[in-house]
């Protein structure tokens, strides 16, 4: 479907990566990781990072180290491709992600807000 081809055609620009976490030769998680993804804040230096764009763990087997070694996998990704840094975005109020990402090592970068206005 469409939600497949834009993942697919993301990986093609950004030199992006798909890894499918099996156990019983079911998927219960996958991470996508695009390893050369220019920076276009305007006061900063040009650069690439890379940036997992998709993490997710199947509820029967969250917490049970998946979502760990996948972004151990993102980041030997990110690394090999000479990024300066591995982002990600988590939505504010999914607290067990963030808790993750912090105990992973990710920091707040930019804090994006937003009012409903209907």
């Amino acid at each position: 479907g469409w939600y497949i081809d834009s993942i697919r055609k993301d990986c093609q620009e950004y030199a992006g990566h798909i890894r499918i976490a099996v156990r019983e030769s079911l998927p219960i998680g996958y991470c996508v990781t695009l390893t050369r993804v220019p920076n276009e804040e305007t006061d900063e230096q040009p650069f690439d990072y890379a940036y997992i764009s998709e993490l997710v763990i199947a509820g029967s087997a969250r917490g049970k180290g998946i979502g760990k070694s996948l972004l151990q996998d993102a980041e030997c990704l990110a690394r090999a491709a000479e990024a300066k840094w591995l982002r990600v975005s988590v939505l504010a109020k999914n607290s067990v992600a963030r808790d993750l990402y912090s105990r992973f090592g990710f920091e707040e970068h930019l804090v994006n807000m937003e009012k409903p206005l209907i």
